[in-house]
């Protein structure tokens, strides 16, 4: 019986091993002892899946049609377009020579008692026969074409069935890393702060903000190394090329973050964001303002440029910071754009002016008077017509709004009976997006359909998980896809213990 279970499940395994790669699908049932109903179920799969396979196929050939007919007029047009070139300069080459001021009496008598004018005479019928003869062609070619035109133009107006069925995912998760037990140190992590890059992770407690190292034993398994402990629960982290920052102090990299080698002069840094390798743009609590800073490598050490108000606030002040600062999604080569959460609730575009940043563009996209910005991140989403567009998705603690950028529309909101802990953005089928969202505090999470595309499901397996923040991991050479979904937990069944997930579809 067992033997039989593991068969199905190899099966199954396989037939979404080819479902994902888009290739046709054979699968061999001859060996296999499958119940009735279940193999004429995948067998309709099988059918269906090849079906629109074949679809795709007929499109191709199509498109290699259409493009051969399209080469074949080009080469025909381009021909007559030469050989017109070619006689029009024979004839104004034969024009030059008969009116040339070089030739005498004699040699004009001469050439006109060998019938010159005739010569040219018949050339300009021969040019005018050409032309006819074209232009009858050049009416066959349109007549064709249109008529071609047309049937393609019918096709490209049928458009595909809206099929609209609903789709359960279901989800497991892998652990990635050993545990580390975080108990034993009277340390229980409540949140991510930032991941800095590949390796470092800030994650905070309840009163203090723990700066660990995500490290590969020599067995390939990840662990963690607490680097640095902030005494207090920061506002926020930032890894410029090898400095660190943390609420107005400067770190170097040579000693791992230990000592302190710059102070700017700043306690009420809100967040921070890398404009280059050079600049940086700090936010701050006192009068709502902003700064822009450059780095001199020759001095090692970071001058300010400016610091300018960019919004203009009402008098409760300390409610309106920046923070949660990030580069534009859709415009990375852009270094002056980017996107930021201001006060609670908030979040705008800003376009930096960097000669004067009282003159940035600001545009706000949300704001949410009853809950607060947890994260968001942005996507784009393909639409029927291949057209794109960008989409930010929003996670407060209680909800999560999808905000079209593109047309400056609100999407989508989902409630959540559970206060949220971190976004989780999932990509399925290729092309589909969903998020988990935390159902009940003992560690049940759901996927939440952001963009209603009938999609619904759950992460099983997850009782006395805790997620804290989606991570990305260093590159292992382990075979994974570029694409694989990491996350941080505490396992509340063992002491809420700290380890990666890796989550996939079943």
């Amino acid at each position: 019986m067992l033997g039989t279970v593991k068969q199905e499940e190899e099966s199954v395994y396989n037939f979404k091993e080819q479902l994902n790669q888009n290739q046709p699908l054979h699968l061999n049932f001859q060996l296999q002892n499958h119940p009735d109903n279940v193999r004429s179920m995948i067998d309709q799969i099988q059918e269906v899946a090849n079906e629109s396979q074949n679809m795709v196929a007929i499109a191709r050939n199509l498109k290699r049609k259409v493009k051969g007919f399209h080469k074949e007029i080009q080469n025909i047009t381009q021909n007559m377009l030469m050989n017109l070139e070619l006689k029009l300069s024979t004839r104004i080459s034969e024009g030059d020579q008969q009116s040339s001021p070089l030739k005498d009496e004699s040699s004009r008598s001469t050439e006109s008692s060998y019938g010159t004018g005739t010569m040219v005479s018949g050339f300009n019928q021969e040019l005018e026969f050409f032309i006819d003869n074209q232009l009858n062609n050049l009416e066959f070619i349109k007549e064709n074409m249109n008529k071609y035109k047309t049937h393609l133009q019918n096709l490209n107006e049928i458009e595909p069935p809206q099929l609209n069925l609903s789709r359960e995912v279901y989800f497991k998760s892998q652990q990635m890393s050993q545990k580390f037990i975080t108990l034993d140190k009277g340390i229980f992590y409540e949140s991510m702060l930032c991941q800095l890059n590949e390796r470092l992770i800030a994650l905070n407690t309840k009163d203090q903000t723990h700066l660990l190292e995500i490290v590969t034993d020599t067995d390939g398994s990840q662990t963690f190394k607490i680097i640095k402990l902030f005494q207090e629960r920061v506002r926020f982290i930032l890894l410029h090329e090898d400095r660190l920052l943390c609420e107005g102090r400067v770190y170097n990299k040579q000693d791992n973050y230990q000592i302190c080698v710059q102070n700017l002069g700043h306690e009420d840094i809100s967040g921070a964001l890398a404009i280059t390798d050079q600049v940086l743009f700090l936010g701050h609590i006192a009068m709502v303002r902003f700064s822009l800073w450059r780095y001199n490598s020759n001095r090692k050490m970071y001058e300010m440029l400016q610091r300018k108000p960019i919004f203009v606030v009402p008098n409760k002040r300390e409610a309106y910071f920046a923070h949660l600062m990030k580069k534009d999604f859709f415009n990375p080569e852009l270094p002056n754009h980017l996107f930021m959460a201001f006060g609670p609730n908030s979040l705008f575009k800003v376009v930096l002016v960097a000669d004067a940043l009282e003159k940035s563009y600001k545009d706000r996209l949300y704001s949410n008077k009853k809950d607060m910005i947890i994260d968001y991140k942005g996507i784009e989403s393909y639409q029927v017509d291949d057209t794109k567009k960008q989409i930010l998705i929003v996670l407060f603690s209680m909800s999560v709004i999808i905000l079209d950028v593109t047309n400056k529309a609100n999407c989508a909101l989902k409630q959540f009976d559970t206060k949220q802990d971190c976004l989780v953005l999932l990509n399925i089928f290729g092309n589909i997006q969903v998020t988990l969202n935390k159902k009940s505090i003992i560690g049940t999470y759901a996927v939440c359909d952001i963009l209603d595309q009938g999609i619904s499901g759950w992460l099983i397996e997850s009782d006395g998980l805790r997620m804290i923040g989606q991570i990305k991991m260093p590159n292992t050479n382990t075979g994974e896809e570029k694409d694989s979904v990491f996350v941080l937990a505490c396992d509340n069944k063992f002491r809420g213990s700290l380890v990666i997930l890796q989550i996939y579809l079943c």
